[in-house]
């Protein structure tokens, strides 16, 4: 509302004003006489006519100066009654003085608001002198016409002056400029140059007004809008003035809120475990929740959960309603000025699709954890550490979030549709974000556990009497009759020696490296990981052993857990890769044949599949499989041109091909070096479908999680570059047969 207020009635007076001109004019006779002598005379005569001109000026009839008395108004944004504002006297502008200048009234009288021309006279002198010549008679007087009177009158005659009414507020005046005014006329219009008018509000009125916390979003009308001034000053009229009709703009409440997302690991100590990926989903880019609990972290003392997260929430952001107010990292859940210490935030809350624990307080104490349902809305803060409440079936989910608006309606007035990040609609309470997860099983812990009837490897894996009881599995049972100890711990032993003795109290195992599924240390000695070759074995007495003989089984164990590996029909297939590793450290894949002395050979390429799990069609499931070389097998470089005598061939089918038979003689079948077994494993769920790999295109990769060293050194120094997935070496001309002295050859 305006401070002040001025009313001005004024009116124009102007008509036409007669000035009476009188026009001298000299005159001269000549005639002659009798005597033929000239004769003169000399004089005036005049002519009275009257000349017209124009005036107009401004009359005050009445001038009021009004200050704001008091203003009603009634919005139900600010509260239900209605709001009397009265405004602080020292807002209140006064003008020092009020001043009516009047000369005059609604009829024009010379000397009050119009006077004569400047320099007007009521007679005028003609200064041409008019001559009349006669004979011998005396001539008559000249005269002027009327016409030829006013015409000379007109002309010497100017313009009325006028001057205005005049009133002063202060110095300035309200009606044009002060003074006379030639040409008939004053400045008609109204001056207002009025001392500054002040725009009021609230606070000019010693209240300030806020809008509830509560009051939802909206534009709200405003339905009383009464405003009062009293009269301060006056000439002529005295009234009140009441205005029930003023512009009263309507109020429009919108609590702006900001909503993101995200989520971290648990545990920061944890290494990325963007590891475990379906084979088939493609690039998964979420985070990933790998199910099933990791056996290394119960030595914290805390839950051993390593499907476990942390949410983050935060409503600090860039709301595009208010970025000419508001910084565009603005935090509203902060305390706002005008709110009672209050935010604009009433609460954030979450929608998860899969069953989950909320550790309360973040104790990782499960005993007063809170189990929230899939797909129920609750309330968040932020880092909060959630645990899957039960396996979940593998894939994509997404997890919802969203910042409530302290004015809605209610804990459940989250808004069907609500907008990104922020509320930008004037009628939304709620701003909303969202964040993937993948939701993995995983495929770990590949462990050698025994080489069967092996005389050099029997103590290590069975008992001391060669008895085909595996140390590993009673080892970590823990079994009171036969108590041993973890002999691949680098606190056992730091250089993973052992004599004959101490090898009976211990029990060993082989694994792809020192770190767990997760990536975290196990205290494990490097020496007893993947692959086997010289200096492998734990016993003193046969430390450069290690590279092994075709013709023995190996046994070995891995893991899985996962809603798709429990199901009934799901398998682990290993797929082997051999390659040769020369003296000059190149490396080459190679195909294997058997030979069985009758000169017919056979490709050996096998695939193991097993459906073999301890135990069955659970979701964390431990699978145990055998894998087997035959003694009598040959390496021959694969896909690769080979030379015999004289003659070369593509491959080796080739050459079969040409000879159709070999006497082993050939100098393409290698003898020297060390053959690699590489492993390819698989999960293969019920349906068929390759589900996980060890090692597979979407960047998981188990060996290199587990730690598995791709450059290794044997007991004599050597060093070798491997690959992930390299198991053992095999030396390429002995066999498990010429261990023994027996009738039968493997």
């Amino acid at each position: 509302a305006r401070d002040s207020l001025y009313r001005i009635n004024a009116r124009i007076v102007s008509g036409r004003w007669p000035l009476p001109v009188t026009v001298v004019v000299p005159y001269r006779l000549e005639w002659r006489d009798e005597d033929d002598s000239v004769l003169t005379e000399e004089g005036f005569f005049q002519e009275t006519t009257v000349v017209y001109r124009d005036y107009s000026y401004l009359h005050l009839d009445s001038l009021e100066y009004y200050t704001l008395d008091r203003i009603c108004i009634k919005n139900p944004a600010i509260r239900d009654s209605e709001i009397i504002l009265t405004p602080q006297d020292a807002h209140i502008m006064l003008p020092e003085a009020f001043e009516p200048r009047v000369y005059g009234g609604a009829s024009a009288s010379i000397g009050a608001n119009i006077a004569y021309p400047s320099g007007y006279s009521a007679y005028i002198y003609s200064g041409s002198v008019r001559t009349a010549r006669g004979g011998r008679t005396k001539p008559a007087i000249p005269r002027l016409s009327q016409a030829e009177a006013y015409q000379i009158a007109n002309g010497r005659t100017g313009q009325m002056m006028c001057r205005n009414d005049e009133f002063y507020i202060g110095a300035s005046s309200v009606l044009g400029d002060s003074g006379w005014h030639e040409n008939g006329m004053a400045s008609l219009r109204i001056d207002m140059r009025l001392p500054a008018v002040a725009e009021m509000d609230s606070r000019n009125m010693g209240m300030e007004l806020s809008i509830p916390a509560r009051t939802g979003n909206g534009t709200y009308d405003t339905v009383t809008r009464l405003i009062e001034y009293r009269l301060t000053a006056s000439y002529g009229e005295n009234r009140l003035v009441w205005d029930p009709l003023i512009d009263v703009n309507p109020v429009t409440v919108h609590t702006p809120v900001c909503c993101d997302i995200g989520i971290d690991e648990a545990d920061p100590s944890r290494p990325n475990r963007m590891f475990f990926q379906e084979e088939t989903a493609g690039n998964v880019s979420e985070f990933v929740i790998v199910q099933g609990v990791s056996e290394s972290l119960g030595s914290t003392g805390k839950e051993n959960d390593s499907a476990d997260f942390i949410i983050r929430l935060s409503n600090t952001g860039d709301h595009p309603s208010y970025r000419d107010k508001l910084s565009s990292n603005h935090d509203y859940n902060v305390n706002v000025s005008g709110m009672n210490g209050g935010t604009y935030v009433g609460q954030n809350v979450l929608r998860i699709p899969f069953d989950v624990f909320l550790d309360i307080g973040n104790d990782f104490d499960r005993s007063n954890d809170r189990l929230i349902v899939k797909n129920t809305w609750f309330g968040c803060s932020d880092g909060c550490r959630f645990y899957p409440a039960g396996i979940i079936p593998e894939g994509i989910y997404t997890i919802e979030a969203r910042c409530v608006a302290v004015n809605a309606s209610g804990p459940d007035d989250h808004g069907g549709n609500p907008p990104d990040h922020a509320n930008c609609d004037i009628t939304s309470h709620v701003a909303s974000d969202k964040i993937k997860v993948y939701v993995s099983s995983k495929i770990y812990g590949l462990t050698l556990t025994d080489i069967n009837s092996s005389a050099e490897w029997g103590r290590v894996f069975n008992d001391a009497a060669g008895n085909k009881y595996s140390r590993y599995i009673y080892g970590r049972a823990g079994n009171r009759n036969w108590p041993l100890n973890d002999g691949t711990l680098m606190s056992s032993s730091s250089d993973g020696k052992y004599s004959d003795g101490e090898i009976d109290s211990h029990f060993f195992y082989y694994t792809a490296g020192t770190l767990n599924e997760l990536g975290l240390e196990t205290g494990r000695n490097p020496k007893y990981g993947f692959p086997l070759l010289a200096g492998s074995h734990p016993a003193v007495s046969r430390q450069n052993k290690g590279v092994l003989k075709a013709g023995y089984i190996w046994s070995f164990r891995l893991k899985t857990t996962g809603y798709a590996m429990g199901c009934d029909g799901s398998r682990i297939a290993v797929r082997p890769r051999y390659y040769h590793v020369g003296a000059d450290g190149t490396r080459k894949e190679v195909s294997l044949y058997t030979f069985n002395g009758t000169r017919e050979i056979k490709k050996y390429d096998n695939i193991l599949i097993t459906d073999s799990s301890v135990p069955a069609n659970a979701t964390d499931r431990v699978w145990e499989f055998s894998f087997f070389v035959p003694g009598d097998i040959k390496a021959v470089a694969k896909d690769t041109a080979i030379t015999a005598g004289n003659r070369t061939y593509g491959n080796f089918e080739s050459y079969m091909s040409a000879e159709g038979a070999t006497d082993l003689s050939e100098e393409f079948w290698i003898r020297d070096g060390y053959i690699v077994v590489n492993f390819d494993i698989y999960a293969i769920n019920a349906e068929g479908r390759v589900f996980l790999k060890y090692r597979s295109q979407n960047g998981c990769n188990m060996w290199r999680t587990e730690g598995q060293d791709i450059y290794r050194t044997d007991f004599s120094g050597i060093g070798y570059q491997l690959d992930y997935g390299d198991i053992m070496l095999l030396y390429p001309d002995r066999n498990a047969g010429k261990d023994y002295v027996t009738d039968h050859q493997n």
